[in-house]
């Protein structure tokens, strides 16, 4: 009952698992697992083929095995089963599955001992962090095989075979004899629990989907650093049917407890008096949840809102008893509760609760509220479908709409993984199904850090500033345009020559593409050491609706200046006096200083000038919006420089030929000619624009000396500290650690200050102000 493919060793040698020449490749590491385990006991798997299985035992005998019916794995049912005949000749199927859904379909534990005993050997398993199986088996008369096989083939050919085959399989898996389980050491990958601990460093909440035993999960939570000994831990598990409060081992339903749990932490906050709610939550170590700043930047806050991925089994309809009223309440409630965060506190939910409290609206929000107050999350005996819904209430049921990544790596994640708006696979042996359906692909969970904390804090930094820049060099060059416009009388003349215009954003392309590609604000080494500096993507520091207003105010300004500063050196003082009735060009002609050699100058000789000013201001501006320098900056600069230049002068220095007609025309312009020639041959030009350069260089100069020195943020110190230990006399040591005495002074400088005295009890909780987390 597997699907475990045997190859042959071209070697001669065994692989993973196998023998004798044989290699054995499976779906899941689990099979792999059990069938190299049956061989060390005797039993060889030799190959299997659509219609025949066999096994090699004992002294080199040969057992084939008639292969009648494959009752594939499902996320649904829990459990794969196969129909064979014996070399003797019965009629057999054996099943192996999940054992809350197996002991549901069996009909006897004699062969195993009985259920007491199984269920104590599966309870010492799960102690010891081992993955179970349940394995049972069931004989059937062959008049009753035979007709069980023609309605599963009929089922086969149905439009909708899976309902038919999943109802057709319940009628055969009832009434199985246990055989017995088995336990799988699945082991953490390297750096599993560090990765952990600087995601939740970082401010990030990890919740873990799994669907293993709640006794195993929780050992998992503890070895990979979930959870920790000082935190009280909350567990939802599906109550025992039919008992009463007399009987023991007696349960109130799941979403009773989920209620009460849910009250009991929400009273923290939701007091009517806000005195009196100030007293308790000061009474219990709280700290009152602070209202938002309208600073573009926070501190980072406690983890909050990383959801990872774990639903149950599609909502049914609410009960009966729940009202709208309830409803509205837990609504309110959780919107309170889910901007706090204590450490003292873990939560531990299994996928049969979850079938009841994903179905019901109430129970649902209560559950969301209070797994956003805990430190650490764990579902357990999930479902593919229910890790999708998890991942979907949290994406979708919080009020500042987190950014959700799940990470898996095998095929029961990939719903979960397609469900969160990032989603990461593993490649390893669980197979390729989760890599295929993700957006990013990792051979290591370690990796995840390097992925978020470095890669992804780079990116999008470097992002914001591409979008911040786009936009900024054409609301200048609009805005010029725009006062251009009302100076010729919005007489439609343009102020560019054509191909020149069209050239603006291709001369200004290259540089701010490789500031989006290379620019790092800080060393991989500081983003890893410094994990609180990852706040800069969750609080939307670098791009929001603030620095979208400040950027364009910025770029108004700017090409304000170019413009009337260029417009006052072209045209100067006027010797014949104004106009009546002329615009500014006209009012002051001959006085210009660009007249000096006696020469008039035209439109486009002021249009030119105009344009060269601000592409040498766009350049200054990405220039210094450059956080570290390489080579690739450098050449960006001079590559858009000799650009530029190289084509108004090749552009301007079309001339005719003897006939009389231009030797390239569908390209020349005849107002353009020579035009480039004239505006860098005047000495006007060149001083105008080191003015308005100047000008507005210091401008942008200003602004950066007072964000950094007079509105310090930790990132701006972590900078200087990372300047500090970058000289010769304190090199940074390899890898994530820097060297010199100073470190942990430095490090405790940049923390925000949000940590409060532990205890350990519960009601010493620290409270986060409300923020936009990933």
């Amino acid at each position: 009952c597997h699907t475990v493919v045997v190859e042959k060793d071209a070697q001669g040698q065994g692989g993973a698992g196998g023998g004798g020449g044989l290699v054995y490749q499976a779906e899941s590491p689990d099979e792999e697992a059990l069938v190299a385990g049956a061989q060390e006991l005797g039993y060889t798997f030799l190959g299997a083929t659509s219609t025949e299985l066999t096994v090699g035992h004992g002294g080199g005998g040969v057992r084939k095995y008639k292969i009648l019916a494959t009752i594939p794995f499902s996320s649904s049912r829990k459990r794969m089963s196969v129909l064979v005949e014996t070399p003797e000749g019965l009629q057999r199927l054996y099943t192996k599955g999940a054992d809350n859904v197996m002991f549901d379909l069996a009909g006897d534990f004699a062969e195993c001992g009985g259920q007491a005993l199984l269920d104590a050997h599966l309870e010492s398993f799960s102690n010891e962090g081992l993955r179970t199986l349940v394995l049972a088996y069931r004989d059937l008369p062959a008049d009753a095989a035979q007709e069980w096989l023609a309605k599963w083939n009929h089922a086969l050919t149905l439009p909708d075979r899976v309902e038919a085959c999943a109802a057709a399989a319940a009628e055969m898996e009832l009434g199985l004899s246990i055989l017995g389980a088995t336990a799988i050491e699945d082991r953490l990958q390297d750096g599993v629990p560090e990765t952990i601990a600087d995601l939740k460093d970082a401010g990030i909440k990890v919740w873990v989907l799994t669907g293993d035993k709640m006794t195993t999960a929780i050992n998992i939570g503890f070895s990979c650093r979930l959870l920790d000994a000082s935190m009280e831990i909350i567990t939802l598990d599906k109550e025992p049917p039919n008992l009463t409060p007399e009987d023991e081992g007696y349960k109130p339903p799941v979403a009773s407890r989920l209620k009460a749990a849910f009250e009991k932490y929400s009273a923290l906050v939701n007091k009517p008096d806000p005195a009196a709610s100030s007293r308790a939550a000061s009474s219990r170590g709280c700290k009152p949840r602070q209202p938002s700043r309208p600073s573009r930047e926070r501190p980072p806050s406690s983890p909050k809102d990383m959801a990872g991925g774990l639903p149950a089994s599609p909502p049914t309809s609410p009960p009966a008893s729940s009202s709208a009223a309830s409803s509205s309440a837990a609504s309110s409630a959780a919107s309170e509760l889910h901007d706090l965060d204590t450490d003292h506190l873990g939560l531990v939910v299994d996928g049969p609760s979850l079938v009841d409290l994903l179905g019901d609206e109430a129970s649902r929000k209560r559950l969301l509220g209070l797994g956003c107050f805990c430190k650490a999350v764990i579902a357990c005996r999930v479902s593919p479908a229910q890790k999708q819904l998890i991942v979907k209430m949290v994406k979708e049921g919080l009020p500042h709409r987190p950014v959700t990544l799940s990470i898996g790596d095998g095929a029961n994640d990939v719903p979960m993984i397609q469900e969160a708006q990032i989603g990461v696979g593993i490649s390893g042996k669980e197979g390729r199904q989760a890599v295929n359906s993700s957006d990013f692909a990792i051979a290591q969970f370690r990796y995840l850090e390097n992925l978020l904390l470095v890669h992804g804090r780079w990116n999008y930094r470097r992002i914001s500033k591409v979008i911040l820049y786009s936009f900024y060099k054409n609301i200048v060059l609009t805005i010029i345009l725009a006062w251009w416009t009302m100076d010729c009388g919005f007489s439609g003349q343009s102020l560019y020559e054509s191909y020149v215009y069209a050239g603006y954003n291709f001369f200004l392309g290259v540089p701010i593409l490789l500031l989006g590609i290379f620019d790092q604000d800080v060393t991989e080494a500081t983003a890893l050491r410094f994990q609180q500096l990852y706040y800069v993507g969750k609080e939307h520091v670098d791009l929001n609706v603030l620095v979208m207003v400040e950027n364009f105010i910025q770029a108004a300004l700017d090409a304000t200046v170019i413009y009337f500063l260029s417009l006052g050196t072209f045209n100067g003082p006027s010797l014949a006096g104004d106009t009546p009735g002329a615009g500014r060009l006209a009012a002051s002609p001959p006085g210009s200083v660009w007249n000096e050699s006696g020469q008039s100058d035209g439109l486009y000789v002021f249009g030119t000038a105009v344009f060269s000013y601000m592409v040498a201001a766009m350049l200054i501006k990405v220039s210094l919006m450059h956080a570290s320098w390489n080579w690739t900056a450098y050449a960006g600069l001079a590559f858009s420089v000799g650009l530029y230049l190289g084509f108004i002068l090749l552009y301007g220095s079309m001339a005719r030929d003897r006939s009389g007609s231009f030797t390239a025309e569908w390209l020349a312009s005849y107002d353009f000619y020579h035009t480039p020639y004239m505006v860098l041959d005047a000495a006007g030009f060149w001083l105008s624009g080191t003015l308005i350069c100047t000008v507005l260089a210091l401008v942008d100069l200003v602004i950066l000396v007072v964000k950094t020195q007079v509105f310090k943020t930790k990132l701006q110190v972590v900078r200087e500290f990372e300047l500090l230990h970058s000289s010769p006399n304190a090199a940074s040591a390899p890898g994530r650690h820097f060297s010199g005495s100073s470190d942990s002074t430095s490090l405790d400088s940049i923390e925000s200050g949000n940590t409060f005295a532990s205890s350990a009890t519960v009601q010493q909780i620290r409270v986060a102000p409300p923020s936009r987390n990933k």
